[in-house]
């Protein structure tokens, strides 16, 4: 128990030496803070996923506890919507008066080296009417308040689920599997499936329908759920490892703290704009996998591309060309590092000549986004 364990870590405190292994969730109980909030600033205090400390939770469980020693891990440090300043906090956290004090190893100097390379293969789909009005209600009601960083989150939540949850999906899953079954690799593959409601109520629901959709479909298929309740985990990874399930389908549970490195194909249902979700579920199936008798030597990524017809771009073409960009910053981030592949360049070419669009457009105003958000963040 939780008490034990700080009884003990109490004995051992006397000591010279001394290292304490704690979650988010036991480090902001009361029992930890009482024994441990005056005397942190002898430990160098090591924050693994660093970026969990933006949530209020744990920011507050930190008010007021001197650290002189802090050092932050993750692949992806700063939060999606920073209302209140999280990631100004985050970034005092670990204030350095010294730059090589940071580290920093970016994706594309360990894919080759401590990741495998991965193909990838964008698939587009598009909103019905009916999908695409309700995405103008909510894109509508997202801005409120004086600043111009205030957002209605319930409202760009809905919209993202909205996307996550787009009915043609469900047809573009199966057919990706059905290719990857006539090519003989359809083992080892992780499905990453769209949450429920946007409160969370009800969300295996979804998860559900789609196994069993695909199951009655691919009857041949060992098909598992991996979720928040899913139990007997590590007999279930070890079966996935024997090929004796042939996929998982998950929706938040592999993205951290769970190893899958034989994952050899994944296959994004739900990704959206949330670069800390994405990166992290690239990373489940890029890490590389050796046994006797087999090593990975590359993966796949199978991605959804959620877009406007060109009806709906007609019809509002700047909430449709945002649209259209958002997807894109993820495509390309995915793409830019992939094996080069010149017919999925020609395939991403002429989906955007459906809209007058370029690649080379598309990059130009994400590359100004960056640019005016830098400005604004100088």
């Amino acid at each position: 128990s939780l008490k034990k364990s700080i009884n003990d870590i109490k004995i051992l405190k006397k000591g010279k030496i001394i290292n304490i292994i704690v979650t988010y969730i036991s480090f902001k109980s009361e029992l930890f803070q009482k024994i441990f909030k005056d005397s942190l600033k002898e430990f160098t205090v090591v924050f693994d996923e660093v970026h969990n400390l933006g949530a209020h939770g744990v920011r507050q469980a930190l008010q007021g506890i001197e650290f002189k020693k802090t050092i932050g891990l993750s692949a992806t440090p700063l939060r999606l919507w920073d209302e209140d300043g999280e990631n100004i906090f985050i970034e005092e956290m670990f204030k350095s008066y010294h730059p090589d004090y940071t580290f920093n190893f970016p994706m594309e100097k360990a894919i080759g080296k401590f990741l495998v390379n991965y193909n990838y293969y964008p698939f587009f789909m598009y909103l019905n009417n009916d999908e695409w009005n309700r995405y103008l209600k909510y894109t509508s009601q997202i801005s409120f308040g004086d600043s111009e960083n205030s957002i209605n989150t319930t409202a760009a939540l809905k919209r993202q689920l909205l996307l996550d949850q787009a009915e043609a999906k469900e047809e573009i899953l199966i057919d990706i599997i059905g290719e990857l079954i006539e090519e003989e690799k359809s083992k080892r593959t992780l499905v990453y499936c769209p949450k429920g409601r946007y409160d969370n109520k009800n969300e295996d629901r979804i998860i559900k329908e789609l196994q069993l959709s695909v199951s009655d479909k691919f009857q041949n298929l060992n098909i598992q759920l991996f979720v928040g309740a899913t139990k007997d985990r590590k007999e279930l990874l070890n079966d996935f490892e024997n090929d004796e399930v042939d996929m998982l389908f998950s929706i938040k549970v592999l993205d951290e703290g769970v190893n899958v490195p034989m994952a050899e194909n994944a296959i994004f249902l739900a990704s959206g704009k949330n670069y800390r979700e994405f990166v992290q579920r690239r990373g489940r199936v890029l890490r590389k996998y050796k046994t006797n008798f087999y090593e990975k030597t590359h993966a796949n990524i199978y991605d959804i591309v959620v877009l406007p017809t060109v009806e709906q771009y007609n019809s509002n073409r700047n909430t449709a060309k945002k649209l259209i960009v958002a997807e894109f910053k993820r495509l390309f981030e995915f793409f830019n590092m992939s094996y080069k592949d010149n017919d999925v360049f020609w395939k991403i070419e002429r989906e955007l000549e459906k809209y007058n669009l370029t690649q080379y457009h598309i990059e130009k105003i994400i590359k100004d986004e960056k640019r005016q958000n830098f400005t604004a963040d100088s």
